[in-house]
Protein backbone atom coordinates (compact mmCIF):
# COMPACT_ATOMS: atom_id res chain seq x y z
CA UNK A 1 0.00 0.00 0.00
CA UNK A 2 1.18 3.35 -0.60
CA UNK A 3 1.28 6.60 1.53
CA UNK A 4 -2.53 7.45 0.88
CA UNK A 5 -3.88 4.15 1.39
CA UNK A 6 -1.96 4.01 4.70
CA UNK A 7 -3.46 7.67 5.73
CA UNK A 8 -6.80 6.19 4.77
CA UNK A 9 -6.91 3.38 6.68
CA UNK A 10 -5.64 5.34 9.69
CA UNK A 11 -7.80 8.27 9.81
CA UNK A 12 -10.58 5.22 9.08
CA UNK A 13 -9.83 3.35 12.31
CA UNK A 14 -9.00 6.38 15.01
CA UNK A 15 -12.57 7.45 13.65
CA UNK A 16 -14.04 4.40 14.37
CA UNK A 17 -12.14 4.68 17.70
CA UNK A 18 -13.56 7.88 18.33
CA UNK A 19 -17.34 7.06 17.74
CA UNK A 20 -16.68 3.53 19.94
CA UNK A 21 -15.45 5.49 22.84
CA UNK A 22 -17.97 7.83 21.92
CA UNK A 23 -20.98 5.07 22.12
CA UNK A 24 -19.58 3.52 24.96
CA UNK A 25 -18.89 6.99 27.59
CA UNK A 26 -22.67 8.20 26.13
CA UNK A 27 -24.34 5.16 25.77
CA UNK A 28 -23.24 2.53 28.03
CA UNK A 29 -21.66 4.04 30.90
CA UNK A 30 -22.92 4.46 34.28
CA UNK A 31 -21.99 7.72 34.92
CA UNK A 32 -24.17 9.06 31.73
CA UNK A 33 -21.08 11.03 30.62
CA UNK A 34 -20.85 12.21 26.90
CA UNK A 35 -18.44 11.02 24.28
CA UNK A 36 -15.93 13.95 22.52
CA UNK A 37 -18.41 14.27 19.56
CA UNK A 38 -21.74 13.83 21.64
CA UNK A 39 -20.35 16.78 23.45
CA UNK A 40 -19.20 18.90 20.69
CA UNK A 41 -22.32 18.48 18.31
CA UNK A 42 -24.91 19.02 21.43
CA UNK A 43 -22.95 22.20 22.37
CA UNK A 44 -22.60 23.37 19.51
CA UNK A 45 -26.47 23.00 18.12
CA UNK A 46 -27.45 24.35 21.56
CA UNK A 47 -25.02 27.25 21.60
CA UNK A 48 -26.18 28.47 17.67
CA UNK A 49 -30.02 27.85 18.61
CA UNK A 50 -29.68 29.61 22.06
CA UNK A 51 -28.31 32.39 20.16
CA UNK A 52 -31.35 32.81 17.61
CA UNK A 53 -33.90 31.98 20.01
CA UNK A 54 -32.87 35.22 22.25
CA UNK A 55 -33.41 37.20 19.08
CA UNK A 56 -37.09 36.06 19.69
CA UNK A 57 -39.65 37.16 22.34
CA UNK A 58 -39.99 35.34 25.32
CA UNK A 59 -42.56 32.75 23.87
CA UNK A 60 -41.07 31.92 20.66
CA UNK A 61 -37.62 31.77 22.65
CA UNK A 62 -39.08 28.86 25.16
CA UNK A 63 -40.80 27.08 21.74
CA UNK A 64 -37.89 26.82 20.07
CA UNK A 65 -35.70 25.90 22.91
CA UNK A 66 -38.26 22.96 23.32
CA UNK A 67 -38.34 21.42 20.25
CA UNK A 68 -34.33 21.52 19.71
CA UNK A 69 -33.52 19.27 22.79
CA UNK A 70 -35.68 15.98 21.82
CA UNK A 71 -34.31 16.43 18.23
CA UNK A 72 -30.31 16.67 19.42
CA UNK A 73 -31.30 12.82 19.81
CA UNK A 74 -31.83 11.50 16.58
CA UNK A 75 -29.35 14.37 15.08
CA UNK A 76 -26.57 12.31 17.46
CA UNK A 77 -27.56 8.90 16.25
CA UNK A 78 -27.65 9.99 12.44
CA UNK A 79 -23.92 11.82 12.92
CA UNK A 80 -22.64 8.58 14.49
CA UNK A 81 -23.65 6.53 12.07
CA UNK A 82 -22.53 8.72 9.45
CA UNK A 83 -19.13 8.54 11.07
CA UNK A 84 -19.21 4.94 11.34
CA UNK A 85 -20.05 4.45 7.64
CA UNK A 86 -17.29 7.53 6.76
CA UNK A 87 -14.38 5.06 8.96
CA UNK A 88 -15.07 1.70 7.66
CA UNK A 89 -15.24 3.69 4.07
CA UNK A 90 -11.97 5.19 4.39
CA UNK A 91 -11.00 1.20 5.19
CA UNK A 92 -12.07 0.01 2.40
CA UNK A 93 -11.45 2.67 0.16
CA UNK A 94 -7.59 1.68 -0.50
CA UNK A 95 -8.52 -2.10 -1.32
CA UNK A 96 -11.42 -1.53 -3.83
CA UNK A 97 -11.79 -2.30 -6.64
CA UNK A 98 -8.98 -5.20 -6.52
CA UNK A 99 -10.10 -6.79 -3.02
CA UNK A 100 -13.71 -6.95 -4.42
CA UNK A 101 -15.75 -7.94 -6.71
CA UNK A 102 -17.89 -5.03 -8.53
CA UNK A 103 -20.65 -5.88 -11.39
CA UNK A 104 -19.39 -3.70 -14.24
CA UNK A 105 -23.00 -2.00 -14.34
CA UNK A 106 -22.45 -1.07 -10.63
CA UNK A 107 -18.94 0.56 -11.06
CA UNK A 108 -18.59 4.54 -10.60
CA UNK A 109 -15.41 6.25 -8.44
CA UNK A 110 -13.34 4.47 -5.34
CA UNK A 111 -15.02 6.84 -2.98
CA UNK A 112 -18.38 6.53 -3.92
CA UNK A 113 -17.94 2.39 -3.89
CA UNK A 114 -16.60 2.62 -0.61
CA UNK A 115 -19.37 4.81 0.97
CA UNK A 116 -22.34 2.94 -1.21
CA UNK A 117 -20.54 -0.49 0.23
CA UNK A 118 -19.94 0.63 3.56
CA UNK A 119 -23.47 2.32 3.75
CA UNK A 120 -24.96 -0.92 2.95
CA UNK A 121 -23.06 -3.17 5.10
CA UNK A 122 -23.80 -1.01 8.44
CA UNK A 123 -26.98 -1.26 7.55
CA UNK A 124 -27.04 -5.07 6.77
CA UNK A 125 -29.07 -4.28 3.65
CA UNK A 126 -25.99 -6.06 0.95
CA UNK A 127 -27.50 -6.18 -2.68
CA UNK A 128 -24.79 -8.07 -3.59
CA UNK A 129 -23.09 -5.85 -6.47
CA UNK A 130 -20.23 -5.00 -4.65
CA UNK A 131 -18.88 -8.15 -2.64
CA UNK A 132 -15.57 -8.65 -0.54
CA UNK A 133 -13.26 -10.93 -2.14
CA UNK A 134 -10.04 -11.18 0.24
CA UNK A 135 -10.33 -12.77 3.70
CA UNK A 136 -9.21 -9.64 5.19
CA UNK A 137 -11.96 -7.46 3.82
CA UNK A 138 -14.84 -9.88 4.45
CA UNK A 139 -13.74 -10.12 8.02
CA UNK A 140 -14.18 -6.21 8.54
CA UNK A 141 -17.35 -6.58 6.41
CA UNK A 142 -18.60 -8.74 8.53
CA UNK A 143 -17.32 -6.19 11.48
CA UNK A 144 -18.91 -3.87 10.51
CA UNK A 145 -22.72 -5.34 9.83
CA UNK A 146 -22.26 -6.70 13.22
CA UNK A 147 -21.40 -3.43 14.35
CA UNK A 148 -24.46 -1.78 12.50
CA UNK A 149 -26.37 -4.02 14.26
CA UNK A 150 -25.45 -3.52 17.57
CA UNK A 151 -24.88 0.51 17.29
CA UNK A 152 -28.73 0.22 15.94
CA UNK A 153 -30.22 -2.27 18.52
CA UNK A 154 -28.45 0.72 20.88
CA UNK A 155 -29.73 3.76 19.96
CA UNK A 156 -33.01 2.19 19.79
CA UNK A 157 -32.54 1.83 23.79
CA UNK A 158 -30.81 4.75 24.47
Amino acid sequence: MNAAAWTSTFIGVTLLGLVALDIYRTILHSRGRSGLVTEALTRTVWRLVRGIAFRRSRLGRHRMLNHIGPLLLPGIVATLVALLILGYALVYWPHLPADFNVQEKAQSSRAIEALYFSGITFTTLGYGDIAPRSTSMRLLALSEALTGFGFISLAVTY
